[in-house]
């Protein structure tokens, strides 16, 4: 193969291209100014980091790659179970049935080719156990708390010490993760396709208002990492460097407590209640219904619809034609694993106290806290910006992208065309040398409603179409 440039991905959790300001990124915000940037990236839906970084890593949409929250019910699993995306949990599963994922990722692609990856990741166990699922020989992980392959862990620990305990910002953490990434991972082993992972800003932001002064403090520690990461790559600058978030942020409004709620207030209308399944994630909730049964579906599509915080409403394609809900298709959900029903909390285009746009119900936090998982705007909308020899420099690009583009383009960047059925498409628009073909944007509104009692749902989905790609522009009802 030819000798192409090398390719990190730097994820940065929660991270909204509105804060990416000489304010309060200044590196970054030059890196920005010196590269490409992606006006209109897009997260999947739901919006959450094990959702949006393993579309990251496969190309794939939820419905494709097989995981569709970071609370799922995996019914070749156990279909009577609720199970959180981490680490333990996540080595249960392969162990029973195998690969966890439907899709091969970046890493098993590129092993193909003889090619390596290597991640240093210091957000959730099963967000960093997700880059190498299966363990493959050709892909390294390193995290706080264990490492792929597992002899590894020790070595890490032998020259670069302990780690540090976890704190609300993790400034050490963060210092450390650099050094590993910049002194073993990119100087020593030199991967072809390297990924780091920060958990910042999003940890914070769950505690406190996003766009107050403990957010502004999380973004200046991220971006001082950076800065080293910057000085790095002026010495080295046969690299490609793709800025990613996973999502976007909103407010909370208010809490709901789904399961109660639902439990306490239709036992009378179902009568085995415990054949719904309900998989809180944040700004969102999946429902599985064991045994799949539509009349649960439409009684309980009936109740939420005259609840205030009741957004979007979307249900798999096996139940047919459901008055008032989107077919899960429509965006990227449905496949082998789907949910049944699936439920936005209501957002709304309203400032929080700092002037930051979006507010929305949530499954759990605090009120006036941060918060992301829904289709709101300021939730489906996130940052991306490419830096290094092949990408355009100083350029804004407005055509829609988003996170299931990432892996086509870095297999692209390292000179690999197999990308199989990818539903993302190589952004060939901010690469140079590149043939562009031209192509249109197409916008579409889908309307839904529904009527109950004197409660009338109207629903709507705005989604983007470009070059056969899909991405959700925002979801909200009236």
């Amino acid at each position: 193969m030819e000798d192409l440039s090398k390719v990190l991905i730097f994820g940065i959790d929660g991270l909204q291209l509105s804060q990416v300001i000489p304010e309060k990124m200044p590196n970054l915000s030059k890196l920005k100014s010196r590269g490409t940037f992606w006006s209109e990236h897009h997260s999947v839906f739901p919006t959450v980091t094990r959702v949006n970084t393993v579309s990251m890593l496969t190309g794939c949409n939820p419905g494709t790659h097989g995981l569709a929250g970071n609370y799922v019910v995996l019914r070749d699993y156990d279909p009577s179970e609720v199970i959180p995306l981490l680490q333990p949990e996540l080595e249960e599963v392969t162990a029973k049935i195998g690969p966890v994922l439907k899709v091969p990722n970046i890493v098993n692609i590129i092993a193909k080719y003889g090619l390596k990856f290597a991640a240093v990741n210091i957000g959730s166990t099963g967000n960093a156990y997700l880059h190498n699922y299966d363990k493959s020989p050709n892909g390294i992980v390193i995290h706080p708390e264990f490492c792929i392959p597992d002899t590894l862990e020790q070595d890490i620990q032998d020259r670069f010490g302990k780690w540090p305990a976890k704190t609300l910002y993790d400034e050490d953490r963060q210092e450390k993760a650099m050094e590993i990434l910049l002194s073993y991972v990119l100087d020593e082993l030199d991967p072809s396709v390297a990924m780091f992972w920060s958990n910042n800003p999003d940890t914070v932001q769950h505690a406190s208002p996003v766009g107050g002064q403990m957010s502004d403090k999380a973004l200046s520690i991220v971006d001082n990492q950076i800065g080293k990461l910057s000085r790095y790559i002026d010495a080295n600058k046969n690299m490609n460097i793709l800025f990613v978030s996973d999502h976007g942020y909103s407010t909370i409004k208010d809490t709901v407590n789904i399961a109660d709620n639902i439990k306490k207030e239709m036992v009378q209308l179902i009568p085995d209640i415990d054949q719904i399944l309900i998989a809180p994630n944040g700004g969102s909730v999946l429902f599985y219904i064991n045994p799949p049964d539509v009349k649960v579906i439409e009684t309980l599509i009936d109740y939420l619809i005259q609840q205030p915080w009741c957004g979007n409403l979307l249900t798999s394609s096996k139940f047919g034609d459901i008055e008032g809900s989107v077919d899960l298709g429509i965006t990227g959900l449905e496949g082998e694993r789907s949910p049944d029903l699936v439920m936005s909390f209501r957002w709304e285009n309203l400032m929080n106290e700092f002037s930051v746009p979006g507010v929305a119900y949530n499954s759990g936090g605090v009120k006036g806290n941060g918060l992301h998982g829904s289709m709101g705007f300021s939730e489906q909308h996130c940052t991306l910006i490419g830096f290094g020899p092949d990408f355009h420099e100083g350029i804004e690009v407005k055509i829609p992208s988003g996170n299931i583009d990432i892996a086509p383009t870095v297999l692209d960047l390292i000179g690999i065309s197999d990308t199989f059925k990818m539903d993302g498409r190589v952004l060939s628009e901010g690469l140079v040398g590149r043939n562009l073909s031209s192509s249109e944007i197409l916008k579409k509104e889908i309307f839904k409603e529904r009527k109950i009692h004197s409660t009338q749902y109207r629903q709507q989905i705005d989604i983007s179409e470009y070059k056969g790609s899909i991405y959700i522009d925002q979801g909200k009802v009236f």
